[in-house]
């Protein structure tokens, strides 16, 4: 028996030549079919092409067969699918029919049922992968299944079995349902198996019309981090369909090509032939400080321009990644040219459409072409922003850290602004906290940094300072603070809602009232949401306070609570913060019915609204 015979149908075939036998034991053939799986799967261990003898009777006698164990066994070996060795001893006919059929008595453990017996299930998982490609048809079959769980957990399987299981996932993206189509591009979203379907993805994303299947071909091209993508992704930006743009969008600025930094910058401007396009391009026909207002108005994150000399390109590609990470714009000459580029001309053009200026000094500044660039940048700093908005700001690195600011520092910039990066995890939130400033002094909208980690420790001195600090609003301790979440969008039809300023994406809706005590129930809402992959994410959890605060409006909206009305009217939602005092342990509730929070004792019933980030990687 071969992967490429119908092998369901030669069961049948095998089990209708021995009706007779079958019906002396009193067995239908689906019931024969699933105590032979069941026996599968029981004796199953990676093996060769040489059959292996198995522990077929103590395995049959765990299966409650009482008297009829041995008769059983005997039967399998008349119907051919059991042979008997030298010595006596059982093994399936061949090793692909033993691992088929022990994968067709593993499925059923990908289901609901078990979602809350996570050993069991995980373990299943890890058996079905063992396997390898004789059970690519029993997880192809699973699929179609009603049962999310069995369908994420059949996907999940597919997707570690890795490239031998692509052809068969391209047929069932060709021939498949909406719901197996989706499910079989999950399967594709490692970076092997969407190479290797790399066509039929790119064909999916320009011609299927279904979103949830056409997120599903974004997120494995994605992941491919294949060159040859870039065009199918740049072309899903202007998808109708929000998750898809969201999706595609997070691939591009993870390829990081200047083809794609392209695709990203083309979605800010209007389309050609528009009457927006036709301002915008009068616009940028004029002075230097229109064409900063022209910038403005349609990037969606203030640009950094950063300077450097080539020495040094390993500290810029590093301040790059961070500033991507936080939503910011960053824009570096040897990720921004385009091969063939006039270097010059397009130097020029991004410095004058920029927002503000990084300047990287070290001992290889002084005298070379990098002072010239600054200098230029600093002579087409807008009007008005040399004074009490700097466009460029001195970071001292390399050698010219321990010198003195007069040093280090050409003569027309500003010394009291200088920060010294002895390294960028101890200085980037400096860094960031300067440009944060600096653009919301400019009227610029600006993304928050805010922690993302939960402290045991965070008591009423430390929430007092957060929001003094953060300047949220807070009825009873700031009530001159203002809110954070001031770029809101909503997702997947209002379930999630985008707060772009924050970079958090924030479920509508709360969970029920749940204890944080005990088994952590409230952990669980979020475990629930991440198994189903809520979103297409898998790393939704309890907001910190920092968080929850960053949500609080001045004033209430239409139920009279001081949140934006594109959340739920629940009044109380719990963080993951808290600490411990002689009086016992607290939670953090973040209270929108007063706009305020307050510390509660664990066990109070509180609602849990979950919140996910890519800024994970940015230590507040």
């Amino acid at each position: 028996m071969t992967e490429s015979q119908p092998i369901d149908s030669q069961i049948r075939y095998t089990l209708t030549q021995n009706r007779a036998k079958l019906e002396a034991g009193s067995y239908a053939q689906d019931e024969f079919v699933a105590l032979l799986s069941k026996l599968a799967a029981a004796t199953w261990k990676a093996q060769d092409r040489e059959t292996v003898s198995i522990d077929a009777e103590a395995a049959v006698a765990s299966m409650s067969f009482g008297a009829r164990s041995m008769a059983f066994l005997q039967l399998c070996v008349d119907c051919g699918f059991l042979v008997r060795g030298d010595a006596g001893t059982l093994g399936f006919r061949d090793p692909w029919l033993h691992g088929y059929l022990a994968a067709r008595g593993l499925v059923h453990l990908l289901g609901d049922e078990y979602s809350n017996r996570g050993l069991t299930r995980d373990n299943a998982m890890l058996l079905l992968e063992e396997i390898g490609s004789p059970a690519i048809p029993v997880m192809i079959a699973a699929l179609a299944a009603k049962d999310y769980a069995m369908c994420l957990g059949a996907a999940l399987v597919l997707k570690g079995i890795g490239p031998s299981a692509v052809p068969a996932l391209i047929e069932a993206l060709f021939s498949g349902n909406q719901g197996v189509r989706r499910w079989a591009t999950e399967a594709l979203s490692s970076k092997e198996n969407a190479n290797a379907a790399l066509p039929m993805l790119i064909r999916v994303v320009e011609e299927d019309d279904r979103p949830l299947v056409v997120a599903g071909a974004v997120r494995a091209l994605g992941e491919s981090q294949n060159p040859e993508a870039e065009p199918a992704l740049a072309s899903a930006l202007r998808h109708n369909d929000p998750i898809v743009q969201m999706l595609s969008k997070k691939a591009l600025k993870e390829f990081d090509s200047p083809r794609a930094r392209r695709a990203l910058d083309d979605l800010t401007r209007p389309a050609p032939g528009t009457a927006s396009y036709a301002t915008t391009s009068r616009e940028l026909d004029s002075t230097r400080d229109d064409e900063r207002s022209v910038h403005k108005s349609i990037s969606a994150s203030p640009r950094i321009f950063i300077s450097y000399a080539k020495e040094d390109v390993r500290c810029a590609d590093e301040l790059r990644r961070l500033l991507k990470l936080a939503d910011f714009d960053p824009w570096m000459d040897s990720a921004g040219l385009l091969a063939g580029e006039a270097w010059e001309a397009r130097l020029g053009e991004v410095i004058r459409t920029s927002d503000f200026v990084v300047a990287l000094l070290s001992e290889h500044t002084a005298g070379g072409y990098q002072e010239k660039e600054l200098r230029a940048a600093w002579e087409s700093a807008p009007g008005g922003r040399k004074a009490n908005v700097p466009f460029v700001l001195p970071c001292a690195i390399g050698r010219l850290l321990r010198a003195d600011a007069e040093t280090a520092l050409p003569d027309f910039l500003d010394e009291s602004q200088l920060i010294r990066i002895w390294n960028f995890n101890a200085s980037w939130r400096e860094v960031h906290e300067w440009l944060y400033t600096s653009a919301r002094s400019a009227g610029l909208s600006a993304p928050m940094l805010l922690r993302s980690k939960p402290r045991t420790g965070f008591d009423e001195s430390a929430a007092n300072h957060m929001i003094i600090t953060r300047n949220f609003f807070d009825s009873s301790r700031n009530t001159e603070g203002r809110p954070a979440a001031t770029a809101l969008n909503t997702l997947l039809n209002g379930a999630l809602v985008e707060d772009r300023a924050t970079g958090r994406i924030w479920t509508r809706n709360c969970a029920a009232e749940t204890s944080y005590s005990g088994q952590t129930n409230a952990r669980m809402v979020a475990w629930k949401a991440n198994d189903k992959r809520l979103g297409d994410a898998a790393d939704w959890r309890l907001p910190t306070l920092e968080e929850a605060m960053s949500l609080m409006t001045r004033e209430k909206n239409a139920k009279g609570l001081f949140i934006s009305h594109d959340f739920s009217d629940d009044r109380y939602v719990l963080t993951c913060d808290g600490f411990v005092t002689g009086r016992g342990s607290f939670v953090w509730v973040a209270c929108y019915g007063h706009g305020d929070c307050q510390a509660v004792p664990p066990d109070s019933p509180v609602a849990v609204r979950l919140v996910r980030t890519d800024w994970e990687y940015l230590e507040c």
